[in-house]
Order: structure tokens, then sequence, then C-alpha cells
């Protein structure tokens, strides 16, 4: 069925050169084509968006024989620059959101931003830490949409904070709010019955949390 979808979203006179390559696990079907001469980047995103709404996962096309494709794979992973030709801002955000979303990140919001090399989109994870997790997805979807892509460095205190109180048990009780330390990247909660810190109750409590924020949390 992916397959069939993708030959059939394919733009006029894109020809398959090899059967899709389907990665149930990353939600993505690659395909590589023969292109027409006049073919462009905005081709090829009517078609990607055409084949997410029917299929939800991500179509993607391999560089090898795409000149503005083959610009940007050159350039290398890690540069954060992109030289293909530019989606649309609109068709950028929803890329970069259904990507990412397809990768299994939750962004919380996606923006262009002007910086000292120029504009770029700026994407907001719950924390830098969750964001370098998904730094070779942000690369791909950099070449996907000609587009620089990087991460807010501002983690999101409020979410966190509410994430916090949300996996602690009613019966361990808050004696404040919980309490944030940006340089350490670290949730301090003061508790009126408190678990013993070898508690594996606590020790659950702790790994869930760095998994969902890419933070420490703390009793104190």
């Amino acid at each position: 069925m992916l397959a069939e979808a993708a030959r059939r979203v394919l733009p006029e006179g894109w020809v398959l050169l090899r059967n899709p390559s389907v990665n149930r696990d990353r939600k993505t079907v690659t395909v590589r084509c023969r292109l027409p001469d006049r073919a462009g980047e905005g081709d090829f995103a009517l078609a990607r968006e055409r084949y997410r709404e029917e299929t939800g996962f991500e179509l993607v096309l391999d560089p090898q024989g795409v000149p503005w494709l083959q610009a940007a794979h050159q350039n290398g992973p890690g540069t954060g620059q992109a030289t293909a030709p530019r989606l649309e801002i609109n068709q950028a955000f929803a890329t970069v959101k259904a990507g990412l979303a397809a990768a299994g990140a939750t962004v919380y919001r996606v923006g262009k931003k002007t910086g000292p090399d120029g504009e770029y989109i700026e994407v907001s994870f719950i924390s830098p830490k969750v964001a370098e997790r998904f730094r070779k997805q942000m690369e791909d979807l950099s070449s996907q949409t000609g587009w620089p892509l990087k991460p807010n460095p501002e983690p999101n205190q409020h979410e966190i904070k509410a994430i916090a109180r949300s996996l602690i048990p009613a019966e361990w009780g808050f004696k404040r709010e919980p309490a944030f330390f940006r340089e350490r990247m670290a949730v301090r909660v003061s508790l009126t019955s408190p678990p013993n810190v070898n508690d594996p109750a606590w020790l659950e409590v702790v790994n869930r949390f760095a998994q969902l924020t890419g933070c420490t949390m703390e009793m104190g």
C-alpha cells in the first residue's frame, strides 16, 4: 500500500528507478526518481504533502540524480545550512512539524528567526537536551525544506515543572511549587512525605522525568 501510494502521488513525468524503500520505524518512504528537465522542489513538496495526508508517512526523495538535493547532501551533516531551494515558509513549518512528529518528537513551536547568518527556522522542544536527540532528523529536514534549522536554546520551564508535578504521587505531596534551575537543567521538588532516594518508586519518577524533559529531578 505504501509503495503504491508513492507511485500514485509522484508528479507527472517523474519516473521511479527502483521500488520505494519503507522505514516503518521512522515512518518514511524513500523514492529514487528520474526527473523531467523542469522539475523543481515545489513539485515534490505537493506530492509529499498529499502522501502524508493519505498514509501518515513522510515521503523522502533520494538525493541521487537530484541537483538541488545533491548540493545540500554534499554540504555534509551538522552544518545547519541548507542549500536546496527553500519551501514557502508555511509549507516548511508543516514539513518540519510532521517530520519531527513522525520521529517521536514533541514540538511546542516553530518560527522564522533572523541571526548573523541570515534567516532560519527555530524549533522549540521542551529543552535543548531533548532537541539534541533529534539532531539527525533536523539535518534531514533542513535538506528537505531548504531552510537552516536550529533548536530553541531556552527550555520550556513551565512545561518542565508541569511534568514534574504530574509524575509525583499524591501521597508524597508538595510543600511548595517545583523550582527550576536553568544553569544545571534541574528541577527541585520539596515533598511533605518524601521517599528514600533509593526507593524504586522515586527512581522510576526520576528516570521518567529525564526521559520526558532531558532534565534531572532533585529532592530538597
